[in-house]
């Protein structure tokens, strides 16, 4: 089989749209529906409790969970667009560690479905599924070792015939069933 190709960089992160869009929408509302039941439990639980506040030359005393509403409301929102920045970036990588490596599987599967048993499937050293490129490769040597044969096996035939001076009718089949093999596989 063909040595490894050395594979370029990344140049495009989203490479199944769908699938990362959808990755990276679930982790982001994750987060924030973790914002909106910490600023509910804190609301909640300092509901019982009474809190002074001197604003304005006056002295208020007011529920504990309507005094802090509004700093809570605000430090949530600005923590939950620092962590969805973050969780953006961090699920655009681990879905395109994911997704990429898929996307290539595909194409060099499609390459073995049209019949090249010469491909060999290549994933960068850190992408995810590789056991699987791995299978990929040691099944299309494999379909490539035996189709061989078989192809080995009919010009062994033909030149038999051809020594034997057989009718011309069983060399002729036997061509035909190489150029079939020809015509659909490339070994």
């Amino acid at each position: 089989m063909p040595e490894k190709a050395i594979m370029p960089r990344r140049r495009q992160y989203f490479v199944k749209r769908d699938f990362q869009g959808a990755f990276i929408l679930k982790f982001c509302l994750l987060v924030l529906l973790g914002a909106v039941a910490s600023t509910l439990l804190i609301f909640y639980f300092s509901g019982d409790t009474l809190t002074s506040d001197f604003s304005n030359s006056r002295l208020v005393i007011q529920s504990t969970s309507r005094a802090i509403l509004p700093a809570v409301i605000m430090t949530n929102l600005i923590t939950l667009g620092m962590v969805a920045l973050a969780v953006l970036v961090l699920t655009l990588v681990i879905s395109h560690k994911i997704a990429g490596p898929l996307f290539r599987l595909e194409k060099e599967l499609e390459k073995i479905g049209g019949g090249n048993l010469k491909t060999v499937v290549t994933l960068r050293n850190k992408d995810q599924v590789e056991a699987l490129a791995q299978s990929i490769n040691s099944m299309a040597g494999q379909l490539h070792t035996k189709v061989s044969d078989i192809r080995d096996s009919l010009d062994q035939m033909a030149r038999r015939m051809e020594h034997e001076d057989a009718t011309g009718k069983w060399a002729e089949n036997i061509e035909d069933v190489k150029k079939r093999i020809d015509a659909h596989f490339q070994l």
